[in-house]
């Protein structure tokens, strides 16, 4: 026992120093990263004119260094002796339904990038825009009415480094909810979604489509890139399709179209992380080696 003792004693010492020293291993160096996001949605060609309509778009950009910081709706920027970052936004939602025609159509545009340099920065940039369209679907007794459209979605994500967190995401989604009644909460018959992350060269990335059998995908393309030497990383979707479904009897439905986009760069001030989870492993060592000396202990004696 004492002699176990003494050899974890001995190992503590023998790894304490760099336990000591590991938080300046693990600080990050000077270092660049980009990231960006861009989403389109056209829809078009619909059977219907919406009753009404409303577009909206929420635009964030957040810029942080330590000594100063900046935020607005479109562009931020900030620096600091060793480090400057710069975020921004940029969007663009349009409806257009002229009366009594089928031939309305929804676009969205949405674009984000964030740069930085140095050692401690944090650059964000968000960008969420919706269309909403409410259409009355009212066939005759007996029959039914078709409600359809067509559409393509694309989106590209970039993200450039090999050190520090970078994040592009993008997401395109289509709902359609419907009532029987005006005053009635709505329920969602519908869905299309269309999505993608991409993270820095360690990180998980992800791409994918899924939509209710209603949605008729005819195109999904998908491109990806990745050169591990530079950090560079690029992924872009494209799809095209339509959207059909037959109506029995009086409907009040809603079309909402979303598009989320963003982009982040984030180096954190050296921290002692890595200090720690050596520190985790050493005493998890010493408790292990300790347990296994009793065990043999016990097993000698009986």
């Amino acid at each position: 026992m004492k002699f176990a003792t003494v050899i974890n004693k001995n190992l503590f010492l023998l790894f304490a120093p760099l336990v000591a020293n590991s938080t300046f291993v693990a600080a990050p160096s000077l270092a660049a990263s980009f990231a960006s996001s861009s989403a389109t949605a056209n829809l078009f060609n619909f059977s219907h004119s919406a009753e009404s309509f409303s577009v909206s778009a929420d635009l964030n950009v957040l810029a942080v260094t330590p000594e100063d910081s900046n935020s607005g709706d479109k562009l931020a920027s900030s620096s600091s002796q060793r480090s400057s970052v710069v975020a921004e936004a940029d969007s663009s939602t349009f409806a257009f339904f002229p009366p009594n025609s089928g031939s309305g159509s929804i676009s969205s545009d949405a674009e984000n990038q964030a740069f930085g340099s140095g050692s401690n920065y944090l650059g964000k940039s968000k960008v969420e825009s919706k269309v909403l369209a409410n259409f009355l679907i009212n066939p005759e007794s007996g029959s039914t009415e078709t409600f359809s459209f067509e559409f393509n979605t694309f989106f590209d994500l970039a993200t450039s480094t090999s050190k520090v967190s970078t994040k592009a995401a993008a997401d395109i989604s289509f709902f359609l909810l419907g009532r029987s009644n005006p005053n009635s909460d709505p329920i969602i018959f519908d869905f299309f979604s269309a999505s993608g992350k991409l993270e820095n060269i360690e990180g998980k990335d992800s791409l994918s489509v899924r939509s209710s059998n209603t949605f008729n995908v005819d195109v999904f393309e998908p491109f990806t890139s990745i050169d591990v030497e530079s950090g560079f990383k690029q992924a872009d979707v494209f799809t095209s399709g339509s959207y059909r479904r037959d109506f029995e009897y009086l409907t009040y439905l809603t079309l909402i179209e979303v598009s989320n986009t963003e982009a982040t760069v984030k180096a954190p001030e050296p921290s002692s992380t890595l200090g720690l989870l050596l520190c985790v492993a050493l005493i998890s060592l010493m408790v292990s080696k300790n347990k296994t000396s009793k065990l043999k202990q016990k097993v000698v004696h009986n």
